[in-house]
């Protein structure tokens, strides 16, 4: 969902630039959606600082291996890279994200980027225990959409609502009501 605070991909990041949303909110007619999972974002964060500082820490500390053999400069900066490859690795999970107005859905999961025509969407749903709502297209296809994701709590519910209102103006049977999963 568009958050005023929040700062969006950056142009050229393979979605498009910001857009505001409709001022009538997520369920009162936006002409744009936009999703990204906010506490998923925190915590990796977190967890990746919390990376670089304990290989920061434990580079600065080493000075002997277990076998008695004394660190060189080589050493300490392999071991401080390796934090720093782990810490980009978790920060990886910043990545998803998704747009949708009356084009269709631009879906950035962890592994690429998709467009999905709303012609194809035939329902949003998170099945029971999912962790992310998906997109049901109407070749039986799922589409994970990992940016709207169950732990966001009640800004999942609104963005789900969001995309379901968008769905019954642009999907394949606009003026009739999407199924719900």
């Amino acid at each position: 969902m568009t958050d005023p605070g929040r700062a969006e991909p950056p142009a050229g990041a393979g979605l498009p630039a910001p857009v505001p949303a409709a001022a009538g909110g997520p369920t009162g007619g936006a002409s744009e959606v936009r999703a990204r999972p906010e506490r998923l974002r925190r915590w990796s964060a977190l967890v990746a600082g919390a990376l670089v500082l304990i290989s920061a820490v434990v580079t600065l500390v080493s000075s002997q291996a277990s076998n008695g053999e004394r660190f060189g400069a080589p050493d300490r900066i392999a071991l401080f890279g390796i934090g720093l490859l782990l810490a980009a690795g978790v920060l990886q999970l910043r990545r998803p994200a998704l747009v949708a107005d009356q084009r269709g859905l631009r879906v950035r999961n962890l592994g690429g980027e998709r467009a999905v025509p709303w012609e194809l969407v035939r329902a949003i749903s998170v099945p029971g225990r999912a962790l992310w709502a998906q997109l049901e297209l109407v070749d039986d296809e799922t589409v994970p959409l990992l940016a709207v994701q169950v732990a966001d709590g009640d800004r999942t519910v609104a963005t789900v609502r969001a995309l379901r209102d968008l769905l019954t103006r642009y999907g394949p049977a606009a003026g009739q009501p999407p199924a719900v999963g």
